[in-house]
């Protein structure tokens, strides 16, 4: 063992001589040699002393040596000329499939996998045919696992190399995790620089589809859908073929995947596409085989979905679920930016129209107080022209007084001014308003100054004209006045002889009448006592016509005071005025409490008491009588009621139960004047409200008013 170890070292440090200029894998080789052998054979002077050892000592040397290759993570094998090999140390069975002192005595070719075995083959021949280090990678699979290593054959003399086999799988894994990192980063930093450098939606989605096609591994088509309505529209994609883009461009809801997605608000992965009820026939032809639909939500909603497809099955795992979520949160961010540019487009939209079309003429003023800016209503103020205007200084102009509210608006006043304009055109004056308002920066400076320009010429003519009837109606006011203090005198003296004139010849009527009937009793047959008894009952209803025609006509000249009325105190009293009134009928009164209302007191006494007064005698003749006083609203208006279920009337006619003396009832079934309801009316409009009334006949009625 010992002439191995030493021929070992010989072999080494003459293939090795020149290390500087050896690649950094020989070196690699070279170090890891040198690990396996620092125990037993540090140095020149370890090995002269091995070779004076005892037989036993040599034996234990031996074993100690094998103990550090059983301990190495790396498999060693010698091999002769012919490709048997030799001998192993180290390492595990999984790195050749079988525990290689199974093999030993074999031909490296004829290690179980044939293919891995004439790799071996080759590389040892090309070992002894150029006395250099070769190496070769492979791959083994045990229990659906994938292991990676890497062989490093070593020529150690004419007939024998050594081969190093080391497991590679960690740092395959590590290198390939870190590849799929920066991928992903990239991916991120894709999306993310898109996001803040751009604030066109389509191109954001479209360089999203891109960079995940591109650098997320098992992805080999990706579609963007964004909502519109109940359609989901395919904004962005990569890798997608026009056929499935013409079938599947647009996808009606709730059809496909895409809208469970977008209905469930979830991510939906499909590891095999043949267990799927989901997936589409486009989705079918164009080839996937598993998909991921990650929902895009913009303020909790959900607005699209990014779908990934692949044509291999199980290709997406957790990380990329992670990855596209990141995704989704950059293109929320794409979506409010869009919006917030879209909202300031058209604010500035709003505003240039604004400022192009106003009827008041605007201008901007820059710290130098030039004008910057005018809209076309400033030009036609000063009959002048936009070139006259834009670059001209406040200085330069004649009108001083318009310089000193700019200079203030400067300081970050706001002040008006009003100012007389002679036309460079015509001799007009015109007259002009004049507002400015400091512009100020993000920093709160002002870097300008706003100036509003309203030509008032018209307001002030119409002023004074509107002081010019004001004043001619002063004085028609008060003509109308002292006409209708006559009127009234005249009409008072209307009333008192009414109330006097014509009340005796009625009174001699209905007075002889009786007499008649009591001093000429006997004479009289029945015919002629009849027409006395007509004759006083036609005198005495012309009395009370008189008597209703004089109070309708105070009403209208009456002084009206406005305080708070309970009109469910009225309607109880009333109420109990007339159950007391006929103590044999059965009459119900359902009334509202506390309906409070602002009125004339004596005149809404006068309308509860006609509208009671009306609906118990149209009530008459019902068995079990119901009278209702209640209040509801309709938007912002309060609406009063009198409800009856008497005998109603037909709603043709309804337009003339408001008319003094129309009555829609005969004198013999319902006694009465027609005026009642006329009063009422006269009260109500004299309160700024109105009244009308629905009913059917024998059904009822309904009185409705507001205040």
């Amino acid at each position: 063992m010992e002439n191995y170890h030493s021929l070992l070292k010989k072999q080494t440090r003459r293939h090795f001589n020149d290390i500087e200029t050896l690649s950094e894998d020989v070196k690699d080789f070279i170090k890891s040699v040198d690990y396996s052998y620092n125990e037993f054979d540090s140095d020149r002077t370890m090995l002269e002393r091995s070779l004076d050892l005892s037989s036993q000592e040599l034996l234990q040397a031996n074993a100690d040596m094998r103990a550090v290759f059983n301990t190495s993570p790396d498999l060693f094998i010698w091999i002769d000329k012919e490709g048997v090999i030799i001998d192993s140390k180290g390492g595990k069975e999984s790195d050749l499939y079988l525990p290689v002192d199974k093999l030993i005595g074999k031909k490296i070719q004829n290690i179980p996998i044939k293919s891995l075995g004439i790799k071996f083959q080759k590389a040892v021949k090309r070992v002894f045919k150029t006395k250099s280090i070769t190496s070769i990678n492979y791959s083994l699979k045990k229990n659906n696992n994938e292991n990676f290593y890497e062989a490093r054959l070593l020529p150690l003399t004419d007939n024998q190399i050594i081969t190093i086999i080391r497991n590679t799988t960690e740092a395959k894994k590590a290198e390939h995790d870190l590849i799929r990192k920066n991928r992903f980063e990239t991916i991120i930093s894709s999306v993310t620089k898109s996001v803040h450098s751009s604030i066109d939606l389509s191109e954001v989605l479209q360089s999203s589809a891109k960079s995940i096609l591109k650098n997320m591994d098992g992805v080999d088509a990706v579609g963007i859908y964004m909502v519109e309505e109940k359609l989901a529209i395919l904004k962005a994609h990569a890798g997608l073929t026009e056929n499935f883009i013409s079938r599947a461009g647009e996808i009606r809801y709730p059809n496909g995947f895409t809208w469970k997605t977008l209905i469930d608000n979830k991510v939906l992965y499909c590891a095999d596409v043949e267990k799927d009820k989901y997936i589409g026939p486009a989705g079918i032809r164009l080839g996937t085989k598993s998909y991921v639909s990650m929902p895009i939500n913009y303020e909790g909603k959900p607005v699209g979905t990014i779908n990934t497809h692949s044509f291999n099955k199980n290709s997406f795992d957790q990380e990329q679920l992670n990855l596209l979520k990141i995704v989704t949160q950059q293109i929320e961010v794409a979506i409010r930016n869009a919006n917030k540019a879209d909202e300031l487009r058209q604010s500035e939209e709003r505003y240039r129209t604004l400022f192009d079309q106003s009827p008041i003429g605007i201008c901007i003023f820059d710290k130098d107080m030039t004008i910057t800016q005018c809209n076309n209503a400033m030009v036609n103020i000063y009959q002048s022209s936009y070139e006259k205007i834009i670059g001209l200084n406040m200085h330069k102009l004649n009108d001083k007084t318009f310089l000193p509210i700019v200079e203030d608006a400067l300081k970050g006043k706001t002040a008006r001014h009003e100012s007389l304009y002679e036309t460079s055109t015509s001799s007009a004056k015109l007259h002009l308003l004049t507002s400015v308002v400091p512009l100020k920066d993000p920093n709160g400076k002002v870097d300008g100054v706003m100036g509003v320009v309203e030509d008032i010429t018209k307001r002030k003519q119409d002023e004074q004209e509107i002081l010019r009837l004001n004043t001619d109606l002063e004085k028609r006011v008060a003509e109308r006045t002292i006409q209708l203090r006559a009127a009234n005198n005249e009409l008072e003296a209307f009333s008192y002889s009414v109330s006097h004139d014509l009340r005796s010849p009625l009174r001699a009527m209905d007075g002889f009448s009786q007499a008649i009937l009591e001093d000429y009793q006997e004479i009289l047959d029945e015919k002629g006592k009849d027409y006395l008894v007509r004759i006083r009952t036609a005198s005495q209803r012309m009395s009370e016509l008189i008597d209703d025609l004089l109070n309708l006509s105070r009403l209208t000249r009456s002084e009206m005071k406005f305080i708070e009325v309970n009109l469910s105190k009225l309607v109880k009293f009333h109420a109990g005025e007339l159950l007391t009134s006929d103590s044999k009928r059965r009459v119900s009164f359902n009334i509202e409490n506390d309906v409070i209302v602002k009125g004339d007191p004596k005149l809404l006494d006068i309308v509860v008491e006609n509208l009671l007064g009306n609906a118990w005698k149209f009530t008459s003749r019902k068995s079990s009588a119901i009278i209702e006083f209640g209040v509801k609203q309709e938007f912002d208006n309060l609406i009063y009621f009198v409800k009856d279920n008497g005998a109603g009337f037909n709603m043709k006619y309804s337009d003339k139960l408001f008319g003094p003396f129309q009555r829609l009832h005969s004198e013999p079934e319902f006694r009465g004047s027609g005026i009642g309801l006329a009063t009422v009316q006269r009260i109500i409009t004299r309160h700024g409200g109105k009244i009308w009334a629905k009913g059917a006949a024998g059904k009822g009625a309904t009185f409705f008013f507001t205040l």
